[in-house]
């Protein structure tokens, strides 16, 4: 066994896995989705015997890698394409308010990677008129939403009220005040 060949198939393999996944969008294991791991992990395998076997020449290696590089991207493309038809199939349906309905998230959080933290509209029976602005809704609105999910449009009652960047609420009354 050749060293400077063990060594140059090493960092051929580990700079091609590196540029097939940053290709794939790959960063962070913890976002991987389990069949993504699983290709990674079968990448990696693959990796492993090009740079083992010395004496199956290296491209015979690197084709299966590509290969599941290449159904990756094919698998992505038709799951975006997807989820692109499902989107429109939606906003065909959807009434005029909802599709002039403001987001409610901001449009900064869903350009990154992460969720906005959920806004705080009521607090101690104080409504927040900052956030309740930065969703485009007003007090009116506020007010029906408790309603609708508590039964008392009374905001003094309400000890916490938030809506999450999916438009999920959590509502805390405080029985005490609520009187």
């Amino acid at each position: 066994m050749d060293i400077s060949t063990l060594v140059s198939r090493t960092v051929f393999i580990y700079l091609t896995l590196l540029l097939l996944m940053r290709a794939l969008g790959k960063r962070e294991i913890g976002r991987l989705s389990i069949f993504d791991f699983a290709v990674v992990i079968m990448m990696a395998q693959l990796a492993v015997l090009s740079v083992q076997q010395l004496d199956v020449p290296l491209l015979v290696n690197l084709i299966p890698i590509i290969v599941l590089f290449i159904s990756q991207v094919m698998r992505t493309s038709f799951a975006a394409l997807l989820k692109g038809a499902r989107r429109s199939a939606v906003s065909k349906n959807a009434s005029d308010d909802e599709k002039s309905a403001p987001p409610l998230v901001a449009p900064s959080a869903r350009e990154q990677d992460w969720p906005e933290p959920p806004l705080v509209l009521v607090e101690n029976g104080q409504v927040n008129h900052h956030n309740l602005n930065h969703m485009g809704k007003n007090l009116l609105w506020l007010k029906r939403e408790v309603k609708r999910r508590t039964g008392s449009s009374s905001l003094k009652g309400v000890a916490l009220c938030s809506v999450d960047h999916s438009g999920y609420f959590f509502i805390d009354v405080d029985d005490d005040r609520q009187k």
